[in-house]
């Protein structure tokens, strides 16, 4: 899954949930014990915390290098590596001296 697909199903998942109505929340809640109010909003608060979470620890990471080579145009992300400095980032600065200094180029699909 490319990684704007990922971000729109998290924002499609807050979006379902909070969509669902009142009196169906008030009767998932009786089983609970709870309110229909109050198991709304700590579904909700859990729901925001997960992808916070993995916003942060997972989503923000693959906008990093290494990761980032391999989102949206790889022919442009490599041209744009390979004309920049070398990257402190391992991987990348390996790519990056396959590029630039032998002049490996990628194969055509």
């Amino acid at each position: 899954m490319r990684l704007a697909a990922f971000q729109d199903c998290l924002q499609h998942e807050i979006q379902f949930l909070s969509r669902i109505s009142l009196p169906a929340w008030s009767m998932l809640a009786n089983a609970c014990g709870w309110s229909g109010p109050q198991l709304q909003s700590e579904v909700l608060s859990a729901a925001h915390t997960a992808i916070g979470f993995i916003s942060t620890r997972v989503l923000t990471e693959a906008q990093k290098l290494p990761w980032a080579l391999a989102t949206g145009d790889l022919e442009q992300n490599l041209a744009d590596l390979k004309a920049g400095p070398k990257p402190d980032e391992p991987t990348a600065a390996k790519v990056w001296s396959l590029r630039t200094v032998s002049g490996v180029q990628p194969r055509a699909a």
